[in-house]
């Protein structure tokens, strides 16, 4: 059963164990107070209820410079416009290349275009019957990424790697590169053109869902 403990001066005191309602909790919480007032010496500013909402409230978060651009963009991929959300994520870039969600944006965005208009069967089919066709297995891979299934995608372009030589290997090794780096980044909210659907920024709009359910 969790059990729950407050670390007051370095000191570990055990609190409940197992949910309680939340009557219980204040209690506990107002005790514990107590407690960390009589043998610590600690002291808290008092804080009238509601203070912390009304502070929130009363506080709204600037807008930043390019929350515009990336709304338009947002508006566009759930709107099914592509081409425009392309656009407003390179307008964004063209000012700030190194922005983290305009990256990611765009990736998602190219990732759907080169999608859209795709038979998913057709295009499984002819990666199944062209092991080494690079341009089919890449194809393969985008709809894998569409649907979530990144390492699918990676195992499918490694694979096309070890079967093809000269431009077809660069063309696997180059899609294959940018999804080992976005693997990499995706914890730290980073990714490449090939793993931009991973991250949470790019699966708010409807227009992913409407090609993952077609996949």
């Amino acid at each position: 059963m969790p059990t729950v403990f407050a670390v007051v001066a370095g000191q570990a005191l055990p609190l409940f164990q197992g949910a309680q309602p939340k009557a219980q909790v204040q209690q506990v919480l107002d005790q514990l107070v107590q407690v960390s007032e009589e043998r610590f010496g600690i002291v808290g500013a008092p804080v009238e209820p509601g203070a912390e909402e009304e502070a929130a409230e009363a506080a709204p978060v600037p807008a930043g410079p390019y929350d515009a651009a990336l709304g338009a963009a947002h508006d566009a991929l759930d709107a099914g416009d592509l081409a425009g959300a392309v656009q407003a994520y390179k307008n964004v870039l063209s000012d700030d290349p190194g922005h983290p969600e305009a990256k990611l944006g765009l990736a998602q965005a190219e990732l759907l275009q080169r999608v859209q208009g795709m038979d998913p069967q057709q295009v499984r089919k002819a990666a199944a019957e062209a092991p080494g066709d690079v341009r089919a297995q890449i194809a393969a891979a985008d709809l894998d990424l569409v649907g979530g299934h990144v390492e699918d995608a990676f195992g499918r372009l490694i694979d096309a790697i070890r079967r093809t030589a000269g431009d077809d290997r660069d063309a696997a090794r180059s899609a294959a590169g940018a999804l080992r780096g976005d693997r990499r980044g995706r914890s730290a909210g980073l990714g490449g053109a090939y793993g931009a659907v991973a991250c949470p920024v790019l699966t708010q709009g409807k227009q992913r869902s409407r090609y993952i359910k077609s996949l």
